[in-house]
C-alpha cells in the first residue's frame, strides 16, 4: 500500500471544518507558549520577593 500525501493548496478540496481546527489548533499552541512565557516572568519574580534582604538569616523549620 501507498502512503498517501495530504496537502492545503488553493484548490480547497480539504473541508473548511479541517482547515478550522488546524488553525484553532495553532491559535491554542500560541495561547499555551504566551501562558508558559507569563508563569515564567511570574515565578522570576516571587523569586525576587521571596529572597532575605542582604545580611539576613532565613529562618529554618
Amino acid at each position: 500500500m501507498l502512503p498517501r500525501k495530504g496537502c492545503l493548496d488553493v484548490c480547497n478540496v480539504c473541508e473548511p471544518e479541517l482547515q478550522r481546527k488546524m488553525q484553532l489548533e495553532l491559535e491554542r499552541m500560541e495561547l499555551e507558549n504566551q501562558l508558559l512565557k507569563r508563569k515564567i516572568e511570574l515565578l522570576d519574580k516571587a523569586q525576587e520577593y521571596r529572597c532575605c534582604p542582604e545580611g539576613a538569616k532565613e529562618e529554618n523549620g
